[in-house]
């Protein structure tokens, strides 16, 4: 008889905290942002950090630089694995040029002349059999120097 109405209170414990995450948003996409800085150029990544299989996960880069304007042209790259997690529908602004050597995924935008800001967006879901947690590395390229790294990890929940 114990045993069962402890067995009672564990079930309906572990559903109140259940409804609490999920009343506090703690159960879908969450984001967060990553920003590195080095040679006045900021990267920053906007993700989403808690994620579910199945659900968008919007994903961004900007580019700063502080101080001059942007290069002509800037190359960004992610890790491909990046690519596997996401089943991706679109990429804002087209690049004039790519590339994936299996490791790394690059893009060369042309940047409009005068600009210190250039953002680039992805559009896509988490996908279906995606779980855990996924370490991940955004970069900067310039003329074929690597500017500036950011990391930063996904957690995508069953």
């Amino acid at each position: 008889m114990r045993g069962d109405a402890l067995f009672r209170v564990a079930t309906v414990s572990v559903i109140v905290v259940i409804i609490a995450f999920a009343a506090f948003g703690l159960l879908g996409v969450t984001f967060s942002k990553s920003s590195t800085t080095s040679d006045g150029y900021t990267l920053s990544v906007d993700y989403a950090a808690i994620a579910r299989p199945g659900l968008e996960a919007p994903f961004s880069i900007t580019v700063t630089r502080d101080g001059a304007p942007l290069p002509d042209q800037l190359t960004i790259g992610i890790g491909s694995d990046l690519l596997v997690l996401l089943d991706h529908y679109g990429i804002q602004p087209t690049p004039v040029e790519s590339s994936n050597d299996g490791v790394w995924t690059t893009w060369t935008f042309d940047v409009p002349p005068g600009q210190t800001v250039f953002a680039v967006d992805f559009d896509g879901r988490m996908g279906p059999s995606e779980r855990w947690s996924h370490e991940e590395t955004a970069f900067l390229n310039v003329e074929a120097d690597r500017i500036v790294t950011t990391r930063f990890t996904l957690w995508v929940l069953p």
